[in-house]
């Protein structure tokens, strides 16, 4: 299995461990994906984040799609601002990726499988 970290970075003044919840709850009813692993913790710039650990099982999952909908679906009711997924060792918004992101993290996920 392959290991992919994601970063999600709550708005200001949301409650970083209800977001935590409500990301843990969303990947785990995501299709071909392991529960996850969710834990709060402090970043760089000193707001708190969110860290998501999944174990992914298949490569019929788009995640950056999904971790799209999940920025989109909250960024209006204040709860969440952005999602990097890490990407070796290089941090990058899910919606920024590169086409050759994309296809380095759907190699690492199918490595895994």
């Amino acid at each position: 299995m392959t290991e992919v970290d994601i970063h999600c970075i709550p708005q200001f003044g949301a409650d970083a461990a209800a977001v935590a919840v409500e990301l843990e709850t969303y990947l785990q009813r995501a299709d071909d994906v392991v529960p996850v692993l969710i834990e709060v913790e402090q970043p760089r710039l000193g707001l708190a984040e969110v860290l998501a650990i999944l174990e992914v099982t298949s490569t019929g999952v788009d995640l950056t799609e999904k971790l799209i909908y999940f920025i989109s679906s909250r960024r209006g009711r204040g709860k969440v601002k952005d999602i990097e997924i890490e990407i070796d060792g290089q941090r990058v918004s899910v919606g920024s990726l590169t086409p050759d992101q994309r296809t380095r993290l759907a190699a690492a996920i199918a490595q895994g499988t």
